[in-house]
């Protein structure tokens, strides 16, 4: 602070930067924060750090001030029948007093160009609030559902192989292949984020329980859950990953939860959203909650349009154009047919928002549901046709 004249004080304005979180004193800064505005729920913000491979915590600082942190994660995700590398945005946090200042978009931007350039191609995260990420052209994609239910509740079924404890690194093998398979099914669909090496070691240590099925000497598949203190002396299992390759293994899985109603009073299931289960209980009418929703946004336009014009080819020519803010590059007005497309500077042609743009192009939401719901004010039969085939959507990780 400086003095102009003894009545009047005159305070320097700070420049903000962001960087590369490295240290320890500005990790405990990161951590503090998050702690001070999220629940540490069974430790997951202690399970943020120390940081994989790949991940990068960003801060956005005011002098030595944290005023705003994320962590930008890397999977390897389904899109198009094609795994691609996905950001995943984590961890977003800033200091309630500060809000609404500009810190927090300047450093997803700031977090999204750089994912951009180290070859992630699209994004997703779980918003604390949509309305401030559609404002960044993310779009809601959907997410798991959670069945709440009873042992006995499921109908009976026959399990025809057998159910084997993963406790070494092949078994841990076999399960993450059997993962492989059903999450290639689905957009967003994440791989497994264990080694075969130690996946077996961190169910250990994090008192987790994982079994593999195997019929006529192949893995069909697997469930993961762990076991919580229920009434009195029973518990509760919270099925955190089930995975299934056909209808005897989702039966067996079934018959296996089923075999655990003596010690269970209460089962969680959570699984795709477009997964129908209910016709598997007794009474159909379970409790059913959505779940950790989630939004996804393109960071390379071009390269996912490409992607998906292979995979479904535009029988007519359409046309529209796109502004992105946060991203510079993508904005322009783009021409589709059949599998090629151009893309000139924006001419402001049926223009298409680009959090709309985002659940087209990730076929959570047709055209036509986002111009009945008036995000889209004009038609186009063939814009339309087009941006009507949908494919499920399931974020297999929690980040």
């Amino acid at each position: 602070m400086k003095f102009k004249n003894p009545n009047q004080l005159i305070t320097e304005e700070i420049k903000m930067t962001i960087r590369k979180i490295t240290n320890k004193q500005d990790t405990d800064k990161f951590i503090y924060l998050c702690k001070y505005c999220f629940p540490n729920m069974g430790g997951w913000i202690d399970r943020q750090l120390p940081l994989a491979e790949d991940d990068i915590l960003w801060g956005n600082f005011q002098g030595e001030e944290l005023q705003a942190g994320l962590i930008a994660k890397s999977f390897d995700s389904w899109l198009y029948n094609t795994k691609l590398k996905m950001s995943g945005i984590s961890a977003v946090v800033s200091a309630p007093e500060k809000r609404n200042s500009g810190h927090v978009r300047d450093l997803i931007k700031h977090a999204l160009n750089h994912d951009l350039k180290r070859g992630l191609l699209f994004s997703s995260l779980s918003p604390f609030l949509f309305q401030f990420y559609e404002n960044l052209g993310y779009a809601f994609i959907g997410g798991p559902k959670l069945y709440i239910f009873k042992p006995e509740d499921i109908r009976r079924f026959s399990i025809n192989g057998e159910f084997i404890p993963v406790t070494s690194p092949a078994l841990s093998g076999k399960l993450i292949d059997v993962h492989a398979q059903f999450v290639s099914k689905y957009e967003f669909g994440i791989s497994f984020q264990h080694e075969a090496e130690n996946y077996h070691v961190y169910l250990k240590d994090t008192d987790t329980y994982a079994y593999i099925y195997v019929h006529e000497k192949k893995a069909r598949g697997y469930l993961e859950y762990k076991l919580f203190p229920g009434e009195g002396f029973s518990k509760k299992m919270n099925v955190t990953r089930l995975c299934f390759l056909d209808v005897d293994s989702l039966q067996a899985l079934f018959a296996f939860i089923k075999s655990h109603r003596n010690n269970c009073s209460e089962v969680m299931l959570s699984v795709p959203e477009n997964l129908e289960l209910r016709h598997m209980f007794l009474e159909p009418r379970v409790k059913i909650e959505s779940i950790s929703n989630w939004m996804g946004r393109p960071l390379d336009i071009e390269a996912i349009l490409k992607l998906r014009l292979n995979n479904d080819p535009c029988d007519d020519e359409i046309i529209f154009s796109i502004h992105d803010t946060i991203i510079e590059k993508n904005s322009g007005t783009y021409r589709l047919k059949g599998a090629e497309f151009t893309k000139e500077a924006d001419k402001n042609i049926k223009t298409i928002p680009l959090n709309t743009f985002s659940s087209l192009l990730f076929n959570s939401c047709s055209f036509n549901e986002a111009y009945t719901a008036g995000r889209i004010d004009w038609r186009d039969n063939f814009i339309a046709e087009y941006f009507s085939k949908k494919r499920p959507v399931y974020i297999s990780e929690t980040f």
